[in-house]
């Protein structure tokens, strides 16, 4: 399901195919030819058009005046209050979803004062409950905008499912007691400088003849407006840290990896991509993999020894500092890969025969004194007045949750070749995380998809004028710019549908990966696209709403994976209890580690479900197994009864929403199998055929290069909504 803007707000005469959604942003006809540098002309035409009150404070200083009256008045109609305690949104968080804390629309308002020519400040003070009870006034919800909604009919079944399968759960759980996040006791206000004195200016309804302030006023970066030196625990944040895990005298050890931080200082939507590239022992370099079969991939993973992350989170370049062995070892890398001998004995000296100690054929050298069990991605999230939470997901798993809860001695892990083989395929893979400190608006994220195809202008140009024969960077610019980013989509699509009453009150966490994956025969290659809800707690009193929005947001994974056929029994949570009742399964609520029914589940799934009960969630599950395709599976909703927070959760240990995608093509005698994110559509495999019958590759006898053809093809047509130019076209 798509933000209805996407399908309704007009952009222009923009022939602008997104095959991968099967969604027209035009007016014009799809098949009107256009070029490049047109298409980007009507996006760049009609930026300034699309509203900008949810992107830009000039926007709201635009509509109405630059008085501070009138200023903080569009405050308290605009934005409603919302109880948490701490800085989460940002002056840009709460106009995109027009919700805030004292503290969060205090920091909106000096934004829109100071762009207005005042000085302004923030000051706070300790309130009683009843003055805190009083700045919750009333706001004026902004009528919705009179657009078509070509999304009301799918998003009415989905919010009606969701209110069944809710309903079912709480048939289970019980009335659960739940308490909205406190708001706490300080409360936080705007003074400004009106040439004479300093002036209180409030969109709340406290009495400030009784309300004075307590201390100095706050700390701002006068660039940013954001909170200054001093404030660190007034912040809501999310530290993403790579934990490598290893096995160790028959005890499991940790060393840390890699770490990313994740506030709202750089705006509320916070993204990160991490990928992991393989270390050569032999010529002590790292590079990208090169494949074109399953075969040939599967044979570069079980070779690989020693890998090094990459990180991108938007600061800087990909950003890469330590490596990991498959002895578990961690160690930081040289200055440069720049020369072999350089890296070799840095890596030697600094962590002990780092790339010389394995073995590329058999792996962990029975030698060796450690061996590496998994590769952890803890969550760290910070929620002022609460206790550091973790949430937490293994990339990679030798050994399973049932060994790591044992309480005696582990016995030394050995690695069988298809084990080698996923760890490799999900260190290939792309992992993304998206961290949101507020609701994306779905009109912000159009302008967002637009200003970056008006970015790539000059990489979509080059590539136009060059027929597509570009260096790569060249064309992932282009790529990039043209990115749907469907973990900001599946923010846009959740905040379309949520419960008016809910409001994000902490740090929202998507996940999503994209993985080759060779088949057991080596033949094919195929990937995988893994969605997962890792948090997505949000304010509320009412147990039965925060329920049914848990229900509602896993529905909605599938937007992350762009994967808009019903679900299949070993898809998600909905469609496995769904077999179940078809299977005469009974569903039950499991709330503690004695439960009969544990029983009824092998050890690693088992396990998974002991690690949420200690963590006093409620698990609701089919009583036994689930067969699907003649294999049991399982899947349950935990549910936390503090919070009403819920997501579905599979035996995978993902909370996802899993889906494959598969090309299958016989080109001369050769059956091939390939990954796309979108489907290959008709009129980019009858431009591949014209290419064989007329073009340069009359006599093709490659299947790589077939593939090649109906990527680039489909690729055009993705991004620009035209074929590339070929022989009779």
């Amino acid at each position: 399901m798509l933000p209805r803007v996407l399908g309704s707000l007009s952009l222009g005469a923009i022939g602008f195919l997104l095959t991968s959604s099967g969604l027209l942003l035009a007016d014009e006809p799809a098949n009107k030819p256009q070029s490049i540098a047109d298409l980007l002309g009507s996006i760049e035409a009609q930026q300034p058009k699309l509203p900008r009150d949810h992107i830009d404070p000039a926007a709201i200083i635009a509509q109405c005046g630059r008085e501070p009256q009138k200023l903080v008045a569009w405050v308290r109609d605009n934005v409603r209050p919302a109880p948490y305690e701490g800085c989460l949104r940002g002056p840009l968080g709460v106009l995109m979803d027009r919700a805030g804390n004292s503290l969060d629309r205090s920091l909106l308002l000096v934004q829109m004062l100071e762009l207005s020519g005042y000085d302004a400040h923030i000051v706070r003070a300790k309130v009683s409950p009843a003055d805190m009870a009083a700045t919750f006034s009333k706001v004026k919800t902004p009528e919705p905008s009179a657009q078509d909604d070509p999304d009301a009919k799918q998003r009415q079944q989905m919010q009606q499912q969701a209110k069944q399968l809710a309903a079912m759960i709480l048939s289970k759980t019980g009335q659960l007691s739940v308490a909205a996040p406190a708001a706490g006791t300080t409360h936080y206000w705007v003074q400004y400088n009106d040439g004479k004195s300093w002036v209180d200016l409030d969109p709340s309804e406290i009495n400030h003849a009784q309300v004075k302030p307590d201390g100095e006023p706050l700390a701002l970066d006068t660039k940013t407006h954001w909170l200054g030196k001093g404030t660190a625990d007034l912040q809501h944040s999310v530290k993403l840290q790579l934990m490598v895990e290893r096995w160790e005298n028959g005890k499991l050890v940790e060393d840390p990896l890699v770490s990313v931080a994740f506030d709202a200082a750089r705006g509320p939507l916070a993204p990160a991509t991490l990928t992991f590239n393989p270390v050569d022992p032999k010529t002590s370099k790292t590079g990208a993999r090169i494949f074109t079969t399953g075969a040939q991939l599967r044979q570069k993973l079980l070779n690989e020894t020693a890998w090094c992350p990459i990180l991108a989170d938007g600061k800087a370049g990909g950003r890469m500092a330590r490596m990991f062995n498959d002895a578990g070892i961690v160690g930081d890398l040289p200055k440069s890969f720049d020369g072999a001998a350089e890296v070799g004995n840095a890596a030697r000296s600094g962590f002990g025969g780092f790339l010389g100690g394995t073995s590329g054929d058999s792996g962990t050298s029975a030698e060796a004194p450690t061996v590496l069990t998994a590769l952890v991605a803890d969550y760290q999230i910070t929620v002022p007045g609460q206790p550091l939470r973790h949430v937490r997901r293994f990339i990679f798993d030798s050994i399973g949750p049932e060994a790591r809860a044992s309480t005696t001695a582990i016995p030394k892990p050995k690695w069988t070749e298809q084990q080698k083989v996923d760890r490799g395929a999900e260190l290939a893979g792309l992992h993304d995380t998206l961290v949101a400190f507020a609701s994306l608006d779905q009109d912000a994220y159009i302008y967002r998809f637009g200003q970056r195809a008006v970015d790539s202008k000059d990489a979509a140009t080059k590539a136009e004028k060059a027929k597509g024969r570009v260096d790569d960077a060249t064309l992932q610019k282009w790529a990039d710019g043209y990115s749907l980013r469907t973990l900001e989509l599946f923010a846009a699509a959740r905040d379309t549908s949520m419960n008016p009453g809910l409001v994000v009150a902490e740090p929202q966490i998507y996940r999503r990966e994209i993985r080759y994956v060779p088949d057991p025969k080596a033949t094919d290659l195929d990937a995988q696209v893994i969605s997962d809800l890792a948090w997505n707690r949000l304010n509320s009193a009412d147990g039965a709403a925060a329920v049914e929005q848990g229900v509602l947001d896993s529905l909605q994974e599938s937007v992350v994976t762009m994967h808009n056929t019903p679900a299949a029994p070993g898809d998600n949570t909905a469609a496995l209890l769904a077999e179940a009742a078809k299977q005469g399964i009974e569903v039950v609520a499991i709330r503690d580690s004695s439960d009969s029914h544990l029983s009824a589940f092998d050890g690693p799934i088992r396990a998974r479900m002991l690690l949420d009960l200690a963590a006093k969630q409620i698990v609701v599950a089919a009583a036994k197994p689930v067969l699907v395709a003649g294999q049991p599976r399982a899947g349950w909703w935990r549910v936390d009864p503090a919070s009403g927070q819920t997501v579905g959760e599979m035996d995978s240990g993902f909370l996802q929403d899993f889906v494959e995608y598969n090309e299958t093509q016989e080109v001369n005698g050769v059956r091939i199998t390939r990954f796309y994110r979108s489907r290959v559509s008709d009129e980019a495999r009858g431009w591949a055929e014209n290419m064989l019958q007329h073009g340069s590759r009359k006599n093709f006898t490659s299947w790589d290069q077939w593939v090649n053809l109906l990527r680039s093809a489909q690729r055009s047509l993705d991004f620009t909504g035209v074929l590339p130019p070929g022989p009779g076209l």
